[in-house]
Parts: C-alpha cells; sequence; structure tokens
C-alpha cells in the first residue's frame, strides 16, 4: 500500500523537491523519508538530484504506508464524529488508553482503529496526532497518510492546531478568568508530573463557565501540549480535576475533563473544526 500525493506547480520558484515541500509545510522528518523510501517523479520521469521545479511541473510522491507492526487489530465500537480521504476525528470515551503500552498492549483506540481501517479496507498505519489520558474523554485526531501526518504535526509544532477543554474542578474558582504559567516536568513517581523548575514551559489558559455550590466549570485553552499539563496546573492552583485521585481530587464517576473542541488546518488554506458536547455527568 502506498500513500500518493500529486502537486502541480502553481508559480516558478525554481527550487528542489525537498525545498519546495518545506515551503508546503511538511516536516524535516518526512522530507527525510522521502529521500530515503520515496519515489518521486517530475512529468511522469523519475526524479534526479539537481532538477529545478517550475511553474506547471507536475510532482508525484509515493511514499510506504502500510499497517502500523505490531499493532493487533480489534472490533468493537467507538465514535468517530468526522472522516475524509485525510483524516479521523474519534470522540474517545473515559477509560480508554489511545496507543498501546506497556501496560496496555490490548483494548486500545489504536487497537480499534485498526481494526477499522482493516474493515474499510484501508491497509494503512494508524496515525494520532496527539494523546489524551484514559481518564480524560473527547475528540482526538488521525492522519490517514504520512504526508497529513507531517503537515498536521508540524501545525501542532506552530501552534496552529486550537484544542479547548472542559473541566470540573473542586471547589469554588474566584477568578473569571487567568493564565497557568508553570513548568511541568516529571518526580520520582513515574507516572505523575509536577510543577518543577527542572520541567519544561506549559502554558493553560482558563475560563470560567458557571460555579456551583462546590464545584466550577472550566473552559481550557493549551498553550502546549504537556502530558497531564491541565491536572497538574489546576491541582497547583487549589482546585484539582473532579475525581482526579493522582493529583489530590476525592473520588467522583470519573476525572471531569473532556476535549470538547478541536480546529485543525487543512493543506488548501482552510480550517476544519470540530465539537464534541459537554458530557451528561457534567450537567449539574
Amino acid at each position: 500500500m502506498w500513500a500518493k500525493r500529486d502537486i502541480i506547480i502553481e508559480y516558478e520558484v525554481r527550487s528542489y523537491v525537498w525545498q519546495y515541500l518545506k515551503r508546503l509545510g511538511y516536516s524535516r522528518t518526512l522530507i527525510r523519508k522521502i529521500k530515503n523510501q520515496g519515489m518521486v517523479f517530475v512529468n511522469g520521469m523519475r526524479w534526479e538530484p539537481g532538477v529545478s521545479l517550475y511553474e506547471g511541473d507536475r510532482v508525484e510522491i509515493l511514499l510506504p504506508n502500510g499497517p502500523s507492526l505490531g499493532v493487533e487489530p480489534e472490533y468493537w465500537p467507538f465514535e468517530i464524529v468526522y472522516e475524509d480521504e485525510d483524516v479521523l476525528v474519534v470522540n474517545k470515551e473515559s477509560g480508554i488508553v489511545v496507543h498501546p503500552t506497556k501496560g496496555y498492549g490490548f483494548g486500545t483506540l489504536v487497537n480499534a482503529l485498526a481494526g477499522y481501517y482493516e474493515k474499510q479496507g484501508y491497509g494503512r498505519a494508524v496515525r494520532p496526532l496527539h494523546r489524551l489520558d484514559k481518564e480524560t474523554s473527547g475528540l482526538i485526531l488521525f492522519a490517514k497518510d504520512p504526508f497529513v501526518d507531517s503537515f498536521l504535526s508540524n501545525a501542532m509544532e506552530q501552534g496552529e492546531i486550537i484544542r479547548e477543554y472542559y473541566a470540573l474542578v473542586e471547589g469554588q474558582v474566584a477568578v473569571s478568568e487567568g493564565v497557568i504559567d508553570l513548568p511541568v516536568g516529571r518526580g520520582e513517581e513515574p507516572y505523575k508530573r509536577y510543577v518543577t523548575e527542572s520541567g519544561k514551559d506549559s502554558v493553560t489558559r482558563f475560563r470560567v463557565i458557571k460555579r456551583y455550590e462546590n464545584c466550577t466549570l472550566l473552559l481550557l485553552n493549551l498553550g502546549s501540549g504537556r502530558g497531564h499539563q491541565i491536572r497538574v496546573h489546576l491541582s497547583h492552583i487549589g482546585h484539582p480535576i473532579l475525581g482526579d485521585v493522582l493529583y489530590g481530587a476525592k473520588e467522583w464517576q470519573r476525572v471531569a475533563l473532556h476535549a470538547f473542541r478541536l480546529v485543525f488546518p487543512r493543506e488548501n488554506g482552510e480550517a476544519e473544526e470540530i465539537v464534541s458536547p459537554l458530557p451528561v455527568e457534567f450537567r449539574f
């Protein structure tokens, strides 16, 4: 199975294929892969180093796009909220692990996607663009080929993908909105993160949606994407997420964190916006 991209040069650039792909927003990793594994044709002829591109040239690039090795397909239901030829967005349930790890070799969302792809006859790798914790519900974006994966990964690094969350936190948050700008990193416990000077820069913006007697509903936006970032930041300011026992909260039905909004760019310059409703258990 091959992933294919046809590119028509719309203006005179006089550059090499690799330079042009960089301008389109593809990552260095993909460009390296094209150099090492790709099949590149310019106007139907195999591309040779040193040949420049000009207006009207047609570039065809082929890359291997087979299934991920070591991922066993599984066949159980999950919610697809958006799908086209390039991407797929899943609304993950709380309690589901995104991808296989040492502790979770089976029963992950990637296993289920591998089964779905197999049934659809896609024969391609499952490529999540980001992660959600096991306890977190909501939207996850998947790329269907290495070109889209590279383009969106680069967009993620440049801060061009918007991810917004709802969280129910303990207590009443006094301020209407705020920014938590504190480094997050690892400590002695392997599965836990901390606010620490040795951590990576992490920014979480929040706004109060509604205050209840014993908790507050917040809308959150990530300025960075560190592991457990929202959970660590909210716990640090004295408002851990309901049910997040790992970070000091009392037990609840679940960890009350939901990825509800996702906005990502497309290669044609437009943007896609996907929204997942507030979970029923969050509505008091």
